[in-house]
């Protein structure tokens, strides 16, 4: 049985903004405490930050227009902090994570993050949004694949299509995300993208095989979402637009959040008939009235009406966390397993002598860690509870 072109599901995937604020200097202070630790130990620092003791972890580097980065979680916000503003008054920029999104829903989202702000201590004289993308999930047949000649898209603009190129440095998902982690599992990976205009000056419009970006980066809490964890014979891909912070303001009069829920629709239909997917190949003339479009425009053009900034949870926090817990688990026992295991082999060619020493081996490094450093523990569990 054919699966049919369906949208499974639609929303924000990501949001930034940032906020008109003087970081306080016992704010900054302790975040560059912090990041020297985490440079220090190369690994995030766990800390409390704001009068309110908001939790989270410091990186080790900045980022996002920012001298660091402060992170509350994977259903939280990373925070870009400028620790040394000299006279600029957006103080700090706030990137609202895809998971987060789909858990928690935009309006629960939103108010988390505004309580964070005020447990920073940071007085907010206004925001400005900076980025906005917006996400359609499409189930798809399992053999469905991107054809180039299918795409219709404005003259001039520019187009990078990559259909069976290895993720990295040449492929455009690779500065579609901002997450060096994710760089590093998606690098080798095919997954079929096009890529459609450039987000300063209008819409930046990407059409992607969701599917296999997934498995890559085994994100397990969206295929589990969409009841996909066991897809042999259906695909799922995403439609996503995103806008820059001038192109919303300037172009669109798009300023805050409340003209945002009254241009989303007008936003997403100009997006879908300037960049669209056909049925047939599309003739000289270019014209609306000579297009059909493929089943998977109809799909993410029919979902419109249905789109708002009321955004709702779309899947339960409590089960996502479960996921992610079971994953990290298995990451870490397949780290510990793979480093014992060779350390072993430098010592033992015989395999059954390699099996019995490894074990061994794994808890003396442990041991000796521990002892040298016993606030490693501690630490430990401060990053398993954000």
């Amino acid at each position: 049985m054919t699966t049919a072109f369906k949208l499974l599901g639609q929303g924000f995937d990501t949001i930034q903004l940032s906020f008109q604020t003087r970081i306080p200097d016992t704010l900054a202070a302790a975040v560059k405490e912090a990041q020297a630790l985490a440079k220090r130990n190369r690994r995030p620092e766990p800390v409390e930050l704001g009068p309110r003791c908001v939790k989270g972890e410091v990186l080790s580097h900045g980022g996002g227009g920012g001298d660091a980065m402060f992170s509350t979680g994977e259903f939280g916000e990373l925070y870009f902090i400028k620790t040394d503003q000299k006279g600029d008054e957006w103080g700090v920029t706030v990137k609202l994570r895809a998971l987060t999104l789909l858990c928690l829903g935009l309006p629960e989202a939103l108010d988390t993050m505004f309580q964070r702000v005020s447990g920073l201590g940071l007085s907010v004289r206004g925001y400005s949004l900076g980025r906005i993308d917006y996400r359609l999930d499409v189930l798809c047949p399992g053999d469905f694949k991107l054809e180039g000649e299918r795409l219709v898209r404005p003259n001039r603009s520019r187009c990078v299509p990559y259909i069976s190129v290895p993720f990295g440095r040449d492929h455009p998902l690779f500065h579609w995300n901002d997450d060096p982690d994710d760089r590093v599992i998606l690098r080798g990976a095919e997954i079929a993208t096009f890529m459609v205009g450039k987000i300063g000056t209008s819409v930046q419009s990407i059409i992607y095989d969701k599917l296999a970006e997934c498995r890559a980066r085994r994100n397990l809490v969206l295929l589990e979402a969409y009841g996909l964890m066991e897809a042999s014979d259906t695909g799922l891909f995403r439609v996503e637009f995103r806008w820059a912070g001038d192109t919303l303001k300037r172009h669109k009069k798009v300023r805050d959040f409340r003209t945002l829920g009254e241009r989303l629709q007008p936003l997403l239909v100009d997006a879908t008939r300037k960049v669209r997917y056909v049925q047939d190949l599309p003739c000289r003339t270019n014209s609306l009235a000579h297009e059909r479009l493929h089943p998977l425009w109809e799909a993410v053009a029919g979902g419109i009406q249905d789109a708002t900034i009321a955004q709702p949870s779309q899947f339960a926090p409590e089960r996502a966390g479960h996921i992610l817990l079971e994953e990290r688990k298995r990451s870490l026992t397949a780290n510990i397993t793979g480093c014992s295991l060779g350390l072993a082999a430098m010592s033992e060619v015989d395999p059954q002598k390699v099996i019995a020493l490894a074990p061994e081996i794994a808890r003396k490094i442990v041991e000796n860690a521990l002892v040298k450093d016993p606030s490693q523990a501690t630490q430990a569990v401060r990053r398993a509870n954000l």
